[in-house]
C-alpha cells in the first residue's frame, strides 16, 4: 500500500481503503472513531477515476502510455495460455488413456 513517505496512489488500495471506510463508518463511532468526511471520500473516488484507462481497465499507478499491440507479447499472458493448454492436454491424457 502507499504511504504519506511513498506520496503516489495507487489504485487498488484507494478503493481497498474507501471500501473499508464505507463499511466502518456503519458501526458507531464509540467503537471506531469518526467516519472519513464526505470530501476525503469524494477524493478517493476521483483519484480512482483518474486511473481509469479508455479501455475501462484501472491502472495500478499511471495510465498506460505504450501501444495496445505490445499486448501481444505480453510473456505473462503467453504462459498462462500455454499453461492452460497443458492443463488440457494433460485432462485429455487421462480421460482417453487407453
Amino acid at each position: 500500500m502507499s504511504t504519506a513517505d511513498h506520496g503516489w496512489p495507487v489504485s487498488d488500495c484507494t478503493a481497498e481503503g474507501l471500501a473499508a471506510a464505507l463499511l466502518l463508518s456503519e458501526i458507531h463511532p464509540d467503537f471506531v472513531g469518526e467516519p472519513l468526511s464526505a470530501s476525503r471520500k469524494f477524493d478517493a473516488v476521483n483519484i480512482i477515476l483518474s486511473l481509469q484507462n479508455t479501455n475501462g481497465g484501472f491502472a495500478p499507478y499511471e495510465l498506460t502510455r505504450s501501444y495496445r499491440w505490445l499486448e501481444l507479447i505480453n510473456l505473462l499472458k503467453l504462459l498462462v495460455t500455454l499453461s492452460s493448454i497443458i492443463r488440457m492436454w494433460n485432462v485429455h491424457l487421462l480421460l482417453y488413456k487407453h
